[in-house]
């Protein structure tokens, strides 16, 4: 059999960052809240347990150089302020500016839009942050200010998302073989199966796969010979 292990790094929400083997993830789950749990198997019944999150997508504004009232600023064409109020013009000074960048930034956080951003500010630069939750959906969202006066503005779409639950299983799916069932395909870890047995008539087999946090395997019915399976397997 050709595969090996491989290792995978994990940063948790903590900042400490593991390593583990790819045959210890058991499962992966993603909350409401875009944080994700790594369940590894590491011995006796109990399952250790990474906290690791999605990073959240973010873009900017700048307000680089005059003078004038925001009157609007959206992400994908949805205003993300409350528009019936435009951010007043201050002086067109550096000071000035970083006083409209941080009233712009209030207005976002005391704002709730759909779907909703929070906000951030350094300077005259305004950063726009997503929900965690929407994971890598953001991406590329054209983030666009509009200004009166002489206010010029330097706008970053959104980018940076990442769905952390997409980007380990990508690290552990050169494991994975795909399998003939009788309602389609199934995806199996192969480090995940704990037997292949044949059925009675010689044409499919059983699987015993295990990919629950309990330990205990499931039967899946596969309709290829053991064969046809470990051929799979085998070319890993």
């Amino acid at each position: 059999m050709a595969i090996t292990l491989t290792t995978v790094a994990i940063t948790d929400k903590f900042g400490k960052d593991h390593v583990v083997m790819s045959n210890q993830v058991e499962n992966i789950q993603t909350d409401v809240n875009g944080d994700v749990n790594v369940f590894l198997k590491i011995g006796g019944d109990a399952d250790k347990i990474i906290e690791t999150e999605n990073v959240a997508s973010t873009g900017s504004v700048s307000l680089d150089s005059g003078a004038g009232t925001i009157t609007d600023l959206t992400v994908d064409g949805v205003s993300i302020f409350d528009t019936s109020t435009a951010i007043p013009a201050e002086a067109d000074t550096t000071a000035g500016r970083e006083a409209q960048a941080h009233a712009l930034a209030v207005a976002i956080n005391n704002y709730a839009s759909t779907p909703e951003y929070t906000a951030t500010v350094a300077a005259e630069v305004v950063t726009i942050v997503a929900d965690k939750s929407l994971a890598d959906s953001p991406n590329t969202l054209v983030v666009a200010s509009t200004t009166t006066g002489t206010l010029s503005t330097t706008d970053g779409n959104m980018a940076g998302g990442t769905d952390e639950k997409a980007v380990l299983e990508a690290l552990l799916n050169s494991d994975v073989i795909t399998v003939n069932v009788s309602t389609g395909t199934q995806d199996l870890d192969v480090f995940k199966i704990e037997a292949i047995d044949e059925d009675v008539a010689g044409t499919g087999c059983f699987i015993y796969y295990t990919e629950n946090n309990l330990g205990i395997a499931d039967v899946v019915a596969c309709t290829e010979t053991v064969a046809a399976v470990k051929a799979k397997i085998d070319a890993l």
